[in-house]
């Protein structure tokens, strides 16, 4: 008998111990995570959207302020074939690589892969891969209703890579501040 309650003692602390490490651990991570939002900032889309229904964003490419579509139901960032063309060429990084691009109608076409540096505020996003492709119909509709040229596409994996959040019921995007270590 003895040996029993002496086992069930030690079972029931256990589970103590293992219950109270469970909620320092959720504490610890609630913590993280308030760090990591008040590392964030937002930026509000709503200006364009109100016309458009998408949102756009300023980004530095290539010595210049140029929007972008903010779509993270795109994986791939895509750059438009006649900005891509524009660019001076000391700002890109051409590969011999293509990708398989699939549009949101299905149709397959192949891409070139380029990487270009990126800048936000005093934020620095180097070397980011781009697809080159024609984005005519989405750009042409935006240009015709904001008078806006669009330099390509932000897809889901720039904003996974750099914990940037869409949030259209604020209609903005919260952008994550980058370690000073990531920014130099």
């Amino acid at each position: 008998m003895n040996l029993l309650c002496t086992t069930l003692i030690i079972l029931v602390a256990g589970l103590v111990v293992i219950s109270v490490a469970k909620i320092f651990i959720n504490i610890h991570r609630n913590i993280k995570d308030q760090e990591s939002f008040d590392k964030r900032y937002k930026v509000s889309f709503d200006k364009h959207f109100k016309k458009v229904k998408v949102p756009l964003i300023k980004m530095k490419i290539g010595g210049n302020l140029k929007y972008f579509i903010v779509d993270s139901g795109a994986e791939s960032n895509i750059l438009a074939t006649d900005f891509f063309e524009s660019l001076d060429p000391k700002y890109i990084t051409q590969s011999d690589i293509e990708a398989q691009l699939i549009s949101a109608e299905g149709s397959s076409t192949k891409a070139l892969v380029v990487h270009i540096d990126l800048s936000f505020k005093k934020e620095k996003y180097p070397s980011i891969p781009f697809l080159v492709t024609k984005l005519v119909d989405a750009t042409e509709w935006i240009q015709e209703n904001t008078k806006i040229c669009i330099a390509g596409i932000l897809g889901s994996e720039f904003f996974a890579r750099y914990k940037w959040l869409i949030d259209f019921d604020e209609r903005c995007i919260w952008v994550s501040q980058l370690d000073k270590e990531e920014n130099e």
